[in-house]
């Protein structure tokens, strides 16, 4: 298991702890996660995971008007105005999951 997938288990785990330097890192060994398909010491953050299922909810929402405007907008610039809006929200949400 590679460490973004590990990280998508810490982000919601309760003994996460943030490294300044490194990012998200194991409260118990001060490393990164090492585990391959489960953690034995993970014990999730309810609500951390209710806090990045609403974010990532609102972001699927906020695609998805994007995706009906274009679909109803006919004038070219417009949909290349959306869908440039809709990479960028993209991006930008990846990077902020990734910054966690």
């Amino acid at each position: 298991m590679e460490r973004e997938e590990r990280l998508c288990y810490c982000k919601v785990c309760e003994f996460r702890k943030m490294d300044l330097k490194r990012g998200i890192v194991c409260q118990y060994t001060n490393e990164y996660a090492d585990f391959e398909i489960t953690c034995d010491k993970f014990s999730g953050d309810e609500a951390e995971r209710l806090r990045l299922t609403h974010e990532h909810e609102q972001e699927k929402h906020s695609l998805a008007e994007a995706q009906e405007l274009l679909k109803k907008e006919s004038n070219p610039l417009r949909i290349v105005f959306s869908l440039l809006f809709s990479i960028v929200l993209l991006a930008f949400s990846l990077y902020r999951c990734s910054k966690m």
